[in-house]
C-alpha cells in the first residue's frame, strides 16, 4: 500500500498535473484559475463562457502561426495571423482581411450609417450610396432616380486634360464642351460646330434664333444669314463689298427704268406702320436684292446701286435738255 504523507498531498492539490483529460461533469462547473478567481472557465450546457475579471484576455503564438476560430463543421470564421493580416468570414468565405496599407472587403460593403474615412476607398466593382453608383473603376457616376446635385462652398472645376466633355441624355450624345486646343471654350450642339469663344468674341457656326433682343457691345460676324422677325439696331450696320471679293463687274444699264418700274408704299405690318417695298413685286424688276425663306426678304442696300446709275442716268438727261434749249 503507497504512503501519502500531507505535504505530498498539499503539493499536488497546489500544482495538478493531468496527462489525459480533465473533466469537469457537472453544467455549471467553473474553472477558476487565479489568486482572486481572475479569469473562470465555465459551460452551462447551453453556452461556453471566458470570463476573464481582471487585466487583458491574450492569446498567444509564436512567429507566423495562424489563431483561427472555427465551427463544428470546420468552417473558418475568422482567423489571426502574427504579425499580419486579420479576417473575418462569412459561411466559410472571407469578406473581410486587414492589409498592410488599411483593409480590404470581398464583396458588397453596406454601411447603415455615417462613416468617416481618412484614407482612399477603391471599390472596383462599383461603389453605391442611395441611388448614386460609381461603376467603371470610378470613371462613371450613375443616378437610378431623381436629380443629381453639386452643391459646393467655391468652385466647381472640370478637367479633361485636353479631351472632350460629353453631355448625353439616355446615352445619346446632344452636346459637347472642349478647348478646341487652345485656351478657349468650344461648344459643339451633338457631334456639329456650334460656337466658338476667343478671348471675348464669340463665332456663330449656325443660325442665331431669339425670341428676344440680343445685344452684343462689340462687332457681330457673320458666315451665313443673320434673320430678325424684329428691329435690327446698331451705330453702323455695313455689307461687305470689298472689290477683291467679287467677279464679274458691270455697271448697272438702263438704272433709271427699273427704278421707274418699282413702286414705293406704306403698309403695316406687326402692328407697326413702315415704307419700303413689297418682294414680290420687286423681285420681277431686281431678283438680285430678293432673297426666298419662309417669308421673302429685300436687301434694301443692294438698291442703293441702281439707284445711283438712276440718278446719273437722270442728270444726262437734264443736262442733255439744258444743252438743248
Amino acid at each position: 500500500m503507497a504512503t501519502f504523507t500531507y505535504e505530498s498531498i498539499a503539493y499536488k492539490l497546489k500544482n495538478p498535473t493531468a496527462n489525459g483529460n480533465l473533466h469537469l461533469l457537472d453544467d455549471g462547473a467553473i474553472l477558476k484559475i487565479g489568486d482572486g478567481s481572475d479569469l473562470q472557465i465555465t459551460h452551462s450546457g447551453s453556452a461556453g463562457t471566458i470570463d476573464n475579471n481582471t487585466g487583458n484576455l491574450e492569446i498567444q503564438v509564436n512567429g507566423s502561426s495562424v489563431v483561427n476560430i472555427k465551427d463544428a463543421d470546420g468552417d473558418t470564421m475568422a482567423g489571426f495571423t502574427s504579425n499580419g493580416a486579420v479576417e473575418l468570414y462569412h459561411n466559410n468565405t472571407k469578406r473581410l482581411e486587414t492589409v498592410a496599407a488599411g483593409a480590404k472587403t470581398t464583396g458588397t460593403f453596406e454601411v447603415t450609417g455615417a462613416s468617416t474615412l481618412t484614407g482612399a476607398v477603391t471599390a472596383a466593382a462599383g461603389l453605391t450610396v442611395d441611388n448614386l453608383t460609381l461603376v467603371n473603376g470610378g470613371n462613371e457616376i450613375d443616378v437610378a432616380s431623381g436629380n443629381l446635385t453639386l452643391d459646393v462652398a467655391a468652385d466647381i472645376t472640370l478637367d479633361a486634360d485636353g479631351g472632350d466633355i460629353f453631355l448625353k441624355d439616355g446615352g445619346t450624345l446632344f452636346g459637347t464642351l472642349n478647348s478646341g486646343g487652345g485656351s478657349n471654350l468650344n461648344i459643339k450642339s451633338g457631334s456639329t460646330q456650334a460656337l466658338a469663344f476667343s478671348n471675348a468674341n464669340a463665332t456663330f457656326s449656325g443660325t442665331i434664333t431669339g425670341n428676344s433682343s440680343i445685344a452684343a457691345s462689340g462687332a457681330i460676324t457673320a458666315g451665313g444669314n443673320i434673320t430678325s422677325s424684329g428691329t435690327v439696331t446698331g451705330a453702323e450696320v455695313t455689307a461687305t463689298s470689298d472689290m477683291r471679293l467679287k467677279s464679274d463687274i458691270k455697271t448697272i444699264d438702263n438704272a433709271l427704268n427699273k427704278v421707274c418700274d418699282l413702286r414705293g408704299v406704306y403698309y403695316n405690318m406687326d402692328g407697326e406702320a413702315g415704307t419700303g417695298v413689297i418682294a414680290q413685286e420687286i423681285e420681277n424688276i431686281l431678283p438680285e436684292v430678293v432673297k426666298d425663306g419662309e417669308y421673302k426678304t429685300v436687301a434694301y442696300g443692294n438698291i442703293v446701286g441702281v439707284l445711283i446709275e438712276a440718278i446719273k442716268e437722270l442728270r444726262n438727261e437734264v443736262k442733255e435738255l439744258k444743252e438743248s434749249s
